[in-house]
């Protein structure tokens, strides 16, 4: 009896230990994770935010958030939030020609042990507005009216081909208008379902777009026009984005994985003049059992440039990522982002958050 019951205490230990050990590091829990907005009318986008806190004890990540659909658009927190601290998901939903119920999900990946992903929802009913052409077609090139101007794909996996359409609307009472496209980008095949629309004659737009035949990882905008010509020619620009991720099926089938490791999550120039490029370094280690692709470095704005000095890191091996700053024109205090893309299935994209303090 003794023998049993230090024996099931012993493994009450064991357990514990093992708990502690998974709590280790970043972790993640929302206030909620339901937003209901009730009922709201048909007239552009609603917001809500989900309020999140850091439980682990190292800093945590917001990697990306992604929508099951185009209509919802999440944005959230992008410098790494501390234990104890707390970051926000703002989610917008457009209402403009979604009359009805709705119900979206949104997915959360970061840095988190315990939750690497988390599922957000929000839900609510449009109320239909009075049907009109410009209620229906809100956006005007002259003569020819759209639904939309821009075409939100979210995540692409690379391999696939993704599908949307635009409905567009000829509003002459007597003209018929020839539609056409032009400086439409290699990966995307677009189409119109009838050429010649007649007057009061609506017609749908298809964007077929190829991931493969981008060529590239990550975060991705493009553009085309379309022309509606009758005595005179309405143009108008249509925006694509979309986020191209890499599919790592077949390289986890294989059992060996890249690690990428960074040295430092963030880099500060500290106090530096406008005075030109300024340059520092991290250092990226591959510490998994297969070779570590360096996919893409990107930053959002002119004055941040990446460079590696390696474009496959083989096991066990480091390579140099160059960042250089030009303050050139900068005033004042900045905080930039940077991407690095990789390969490896756990982290694909690490945000390198980087600072500096401009004086004259």
């Amino acid at each position: 009896m003794m023998k049993t019951l230090r024996l099931s205490l012993m493994m009450l230990c064991l357990c514990g230990s093992a708990a502690v050990a998974l709590a280790e590091g970043p972790d993640i829990s929302f206030k909620e994770n339901v937003h209901d907005f009730g009922t709201v009318k048909e007239d552009g986008k609603v917001t809500c935010t989900f309020e999140f806190t850091n439980t682990g004890d190292m800093p945590l990540e917001i990697q990306r958030a992604t929508a099951s659909c185009g209509c919802t658009t999440p944005s959230f927190t992008r410098e790494p939030v501390a234990p104890g601290q707390t970051g926000r998901i703002e989610v917008a939903y457009n209402t403009e020609g979604r009359p009805g119920n709705f119900n979206k999900t949104i997915t959360v990946y970061s840095n988190s042990i315990l939750h690497p992903t988390y599922s957000l929802s929000i839900r609510g009913s449009v109320i239909p507005r009075e049907n009109s052409p410009e209620s229906t077609y809100p956006k005007a090139f002259g003569l020819l009216r759209l639904k939309t101007t821009a075409l939100a794909l979210d995540d692409v996996r690379i391999g696939s081909i993704v599908s949307r359409t635009i409905p567009i609307y000829n509003t002459s009472n007597d003209r018929t208008m020839t539609i056409s496209f032009s400086q439409v980008p290699a990966h995307m095949r677009v189409s119109v379902s009838n050429s010649q629309l007649p007057a009061g004659g609506m017609a749908i737009v298809t964007v077929n777009y190829i991931s493969t035949e981008a060529k590239d990882f990550g975060h991705r905008e493009d553009c085309f026009y379309i022309h509606g010509k009758t005595a005179t020619e309405s143009s108008g620009k249509i925006t694509v984005t979309a986020n191209l991720v890499e599919d790592f099926s077949s390289l986890r089938s294989s059992g060996k994985l890249p690690v990428a490791k960074y040295s430092r999550s963030s880099v500060s120039f500290g106090e530096v003049k406008a005075d030109g490029p300024h340059t520092t370094e991290i250092v990226l280690t591959n510490e998994g059992e297969a070779p570590l692709k360096i996919r893409k470095l990107s930053s959002l704005v002119p004055q941040l440039s990446l460079k590696s000095d390696k474009k496959e890191i083989q096991p066990g091996k480091s390579a140099t990522i160059k960042i250089e700053l030009n303050t050139q024109d900068l005033q004042s205090g900045i905080r930039y982002y940077a991407e690095v893309i990789t390969n490896d299935p756990a982290q694909p994209v690490k945000r390198i958050v980087v600072n500096a303090n401009i004086v004259h």
